[in-house]
C-alpha cells in the first residue's frame, strides 16, 4: 500500500473518510498542511498559495506564470511528503498534482447535493439558500480552476480508480472499499514505484528551489532526475551560469548531481550514456487500457475520451488501447484500424475462420480491405458488432519490452516489427507503453543539445 489521493466537493465528507482511512491503515494524512510547509520552505505567503489553490488564474497571473510558480511549490512540497508512501492527500487537486505516478490510488468522492447542503447549513451556521449557492460558487471555482491550469473536467470520472457515492453507502463500508482498493497489487509500492516517486520528488525540490531560493528565479533551467541523479540543462544563458547553478543545486538536500563537465565514474558513465524503457514510458495509468471481457464500444469509448499527456507537458490522442485480462497481463493490443475493421458487418466472421491460422490473419485481414462496404460503418450492424468482446477483434502484442530493457533494445524492437508503441512489464505486470513519439524526443533532445542529455 503506497499513496492515496481523495477529490472531493465541499462537505462531500472526504475529511471523514481520510481520517477513518488514516487510522485504520496508520497512514499520515494531509491537506492544508501542505500549503503551511510550503509557504515555509519556499517562503511563500500561505495566503497566495491558498488562493493559488482555490481560485482561476487571471490573464496577468497566466501571462507571468505566477500561479504555476505557486503550483510548482505546493507540488514540491506535496510530493516529498509522500516520497516514501504511506500518506492519505485530500487537499484540492491531488490527483493533478502527482499525475502520471505509480503506486498512486485516486478516489473520487461524492454525496447528493442535499447532503452537502444540509452538512454546509450546519457547519457555517448559515441558511440551506446561503449553503447552496456556496456550494455552487466553491464547485464552479474548483471546475475553472483545474479547466485553466490543466485542460482537464475536475469532475471526468476518467480520472480516478474509483468514485463513492456517499448517498447510499455508509462512511464504514466506504473506508473498507478504499482500504481494500489499496491493499491489491495494481497500487502496490514496488521497487520501481518508489523509484519513479522519489525521483519525481527530487525534480519539483531542485525546481522549486531554483524558483524561489536561487538568484535566478527567471532562468530556464531543465532538470531531470534518474535513479536520484539530477542533469541539468539548459539554452545559453543557462551555460554561461551552469557552474554557479551547479554549486547552488548541490546544496539541495538530497541533491547527487552529473555533470558533463566533470569525469564520470564508470557507474555513473552507464547511468548516464543508457537511456532505459523505464525512463521514457507512459505510465499504464495515464494510456488508455481495457479488459479482456470489455466490448468494442469500450475500447473506442476508451481511445476517443483520451489524452495521453507526455513528459514535455504536451497532449497527444491515442492510437492505441491495451487489452489486459483480470489478472493484469497483457493479453492484445487494438488500433484504431482494428476497431473500425471490427465494427463492419462480415469482417468478424473472417477473423471467426481464420482464428486458428494466427501467422496469416494480419496480411489476409488486410487482403480482405476492399471487400467490404465501409459506409455500413454507420449502420445498425455496426452497433451490433460494437457490442461484442474485444478478445474477437483484437490481436496478439508483437513484443514486450522490460523496465530495464536498454534503448537500443526499445529502437531495434519498433524497427524489427515496424511497431510505434510497445507495452512496457515489470515483475510479469504491464506497467506503461513506450511510444515512438518519446523515443524520438529523447533523440532529438540529446542531437539538439550536444550530447548533454
Amino acid at each position: 500500500m503506497a499513496i492515496i489521493t481523495i477529490s472531493r466537493g465541499t462537505r462531500s465528507g472526504g475529511t471523514q473518510l481520510a481520517q477513518h482511512l488514516g487510522e485504520r491503515l496508520g497512514y499520515k494524512v494531509l491537506s492544508r498542511e501542505v500549503i503551511v510547509d510550503a509557504a515555509k520552505t519556499y517562503g511563500v505567503s500561505e495566503d497566495r498559495l491558498a488562493d493559488g489553490l482555490e481560485h482561476t488564474p487571471g490573464l496577468w497571473a497566466r501571462f507571468t506564470g505566477h500561479e504555476e510558480n505557486y503550483l510548482l511549490a505546493i507540488q514540491a512540497t506535496l510530493a516529498d511528503h509522500v516520497s516514501e508512501g504511506n500518506v492519505i492527500y485530500h487537499g484540492l487537486a491531488g490527483r493533478f498534482l502527482l499525475s502520471g505516478l505509480p503506486g498512486v490510488l485516486r478516489v473520487r468522492l461524492i454525496a447528493p447535493l442535499s447532503y452537502r447542503v444540509s452538512a454546509t447549513a450546519a457547519h457555517l451556521g448559515i441558511t440551506r439558500d446561503q449553503a447552496l449557492m456556496h456550494i455552487q460558487k466553491i464547485d464552479h471555482e474548483r471546475e475553472k480552476w483545474v479547466r485553466s491550469l490543466y485542460g482537464e473536467d475536475w469532475a471526468d470520472p476518467n480520472h480516478y480508480d474509483i468514485v463513492i457515492n456517499l448517498g447510499d453507502m455508509s462512511m464504514d463500508t466506504a473506508t473498507s472499499l478504499v482500504q481494500c482498493m489499496a491493499s491489491s497489487k495494481e497500487f502496490a509500492w514496488t521497487k520501481e514505484a518508489q523509484r519513479q516517486v522519489k525521483d519525481f520528488a527530487l525534480r519539483n525540490r531542485v525546481r522549486a528551489h531554483l524558483r524561489f531560493r536561487s538568484p535566478w528565479p527567471e532562468l530556464p533551467v531543465n532538470v531531470k532526475v534518474k535513479d536520484g541523479i539530477v542533469l541539468l540543462s539548459g539554452n545559453n544563458a543557462f551555460e554561461a551560469l551552469r557552474h554557479d547553478v551547479e554549486q547552488f543545486v548541490r546544496g539541495i538536500e538530497g541533491v547527487t548531481l552529473h555533470s558533463p563537465t566533470e569525469k564520470s565514474s564508470p557507474a555513473t558513465e552507464h547511468a548516464h550514456g543508457e537511456l532505459y524503457a523505464r525512463d521514457i514510458m507512459i505510465p499504464l495509468n495515464r494510456y488508455p487500457h481495457v479488459r479482456d471481457s470489455d466490448s468494442v464500444r469500450d475500447a473506442i469509448g476508451a481511445i476517443a475520451s483520451s489524452a495521453v499527456r507526455l513528459e514535455d507537458g504536451f497532449t497527444i490522442s491515442p492510437r492505441y488501447v491495451l487489452v489486459l485480462d483480470a489478472n493484469q497481463s497483457l493479453v492484445g493490443v487494438l488500433s484504431r484500424r482494428d476497431l473500425i475493421r471490427g465494427l463492419a458487418p462480415g469482417f468478424l466472421n473472417v477473423l471467426h475462420t481464420l482464428e486458428n491460422v494466427s501467422s496469416v490473419v494480419p496480411p489476409v485481414a488486410d487482403s480482405f480491405d476492399h471487400a467490404f462496404a465501409w459506409n455500413s460503418l454507420l449502420s445498425s450492424g455496426a452497433l451490433e458488432n460494437a457490442k461484442e468482446r474485444v478478445s474477437a477483434v483484437m490481436l496478439p502484442p508483437k513484443a514486450v519490452l522490460h523496465t530495464h530493457d536498454t534503448l537500443g533494445t526499445v529502437v531495434s524492437a519498433m524497427l524489427h516489427h515496424k511497431v510505434d508503441l510497445i507495452p512496457v512489464q515489470d515483475q510479469g505486470l504491464i506497467v506503461g507503453v513506450v511510444l515512438m513519439t518519446d523515443v524520438f524526443d529523447s533523440v532529438a533532445q540529446f542531437i539538439m543539445e550536444g550530447g548533454r542529455s
